[in-house]
């Protein structure tokens, strides 16, 4: 039986002479992506360098103070990170991650260059340069560019090419994380966009005869995200209590497939949840499910009984970037300005807190948010509101002359 080959472990070192007299020394510095050991070469003229080097080198790997030489790309690097990590990271974190490497970090300067050689200057012109990025998302100009990426998305990128940093330290390919330091872009909060109601008259009007009608009326009658409309099933609705229950969601599986879940946490513990419905919500729900009735009884075997309540023609879930792209294109046929979907649910939101018949708990659990900071957060604004009339109310009782 052959002798098997011993493997070095972590700062094992070997010295040996080479034919031109000069010696050649080589220490096992952390591990390559591939999983072998990375043993990078150090060439001295006498056998003396070549030992205190080696003895240097020991000590710096027990001390932690080794400067890796490895010439992992960041790019690849990323990759392997998101292999061998992914499973600590959520489905949703990890598509985004996956799509951030790919746009974001592979095409740029940095994604060319060594771990080793990569410094915290590196990454802040990376920052710099992040935020004049065209994002993948927006509506393109006339040359056909889409916007940059906004401040939060940076943001994000930025915390990920961080992570892999981090795990390179972990693996000692790199002695410290060059990100660590550099200044971030900024939180900046996004002015909410929300739909007027006033102007959705001839938006109902177009769509009414359509089949996402009841989805938009659900959609901008309970607040609801698109996920948790469009994975709704017939077992969480109560058509005569008035009620629904929002316990599954429509996600992006990892393949990048949608698949409706039921056992992984919505966005929030407070996203589980039963919403009220107003008449013509219960109206459209009823008009829906006997229409659906009738379509399950034509499709026969062809219907895939999966309870949902929105549906292709053959049972199965809907596309919800289709379900988005039709609202869109119907609300601006109707006369109103360009708002992405979401954009309902800060209508519903902006009703419910103008009215000031609800406490701020109760429209928080309404919408599904993890707590009244939140919801506080995202609609500031609005809230403000009510501080301007406090000022206003003031004035009046204390009428206080204006002074000459």
């Amino acid at each position: 039986m052959p002798p098997t080959k011993r493997k070095r472990g972590q700062g094992k070192g070997s010295i040996r002479r080479r034919p031109n007299g000069t010696y050649e020394v080589r220490v096992t510095m952390g591990t390559r992506p591939d999983g072998k050991p990375d043993r990078p070469s150090r060439y001295f003229h006498t056998r003396q360098e070549a030992r205190d080097y080696l003895k240097q080198v020991q000590a710096a790997l027990l001390t932690g103070e080794i400067v890796s030489t490895s010439k992992t790309l960041l790019r690849d690097w990323g990759a392997e990170v998101l292999d061998s990590y992914g499973n600590e990271l959520a489905d949703s974190t990890y598509r985004q991650y996956r799509s951030f490497l790919a746009n974001h970090v592979n095409p740029a300067r940095i994604g060319g260059m060594r771990l080793g050689d990569i410094l915290p200057i590196h990454c802040q012109e990376y920052i710099t340069a992040l935020r004049e990025t065209p994002g993948t998302r927006g509506i393109p100009d006339d040359h056909g560019v889409k916007p940059p990426i906004s401040s939060k998305t940076a943001r994000n990128i930025c915390m990920m090419v961080s992570m892999f940093f981090a795990k390179a330290v972990d693996n000692r390919l790199i002695q410290s994380n060059p990100m660590a330091g550099c200044t971030l872009p900024p939180k900046i909060k996004p002015k909410l966009q929300a739909i007027r109601p006033e102007l959705l008259e001839a938006f109902w009007i177009r769509v009414m005869a359509t089949p996402d009608y009841p989805i938009y009326v659900l959609l901008c009658s309970t607040g609801a995200r698109r996920g948790e409309v469009l994975g709704l099933k017939w077992d969480c609705v109560d058509l005569e209590a008035a009620t629904i229950i929002i316990q599954r969601q429509l996600v992006r599986s990892r393949n990048g497939g949608w698949q409706v879940v039921d056992t992984d946490p919505l966005k929030t513990s407070n996203a589980y949840r039963v919403i009220n419905l107003p008449p013509e919500a219960v109206h459209a729900l009823r008009e829906h499910r006997r229409k659906q009735a009738a379509l399950r009884m034509r499709m026969g075997p062809l219907w895939a009984d999966e309870d949902l309540v929105f549906t292709n023609r053959f049972g199965r879930y809907l596309d919800p970037d289709g379900v988005t792209d039709r609202f869109q294109d119907a609300l601006v046929a109707s006369g109103h300005p360009h708002c992405r979907l979401h954009d309902v649910r800060h209508m519903f939101a902006t009703a419910l807190i103008r009215s000031r018949q609800l406490d701020d708990t109760t429209i928080s659990r309404i919408l599904g948010h993890s707590s009244t900071r939140i919801t506080r957060e995202i609609y500031q604004d609005i809230y403000q509101e009510d501080k301007k009339k406090g000022a206003d109310i003031i004035s009046a009782v204390l009428n206080i002359p204006k002074a000459p």
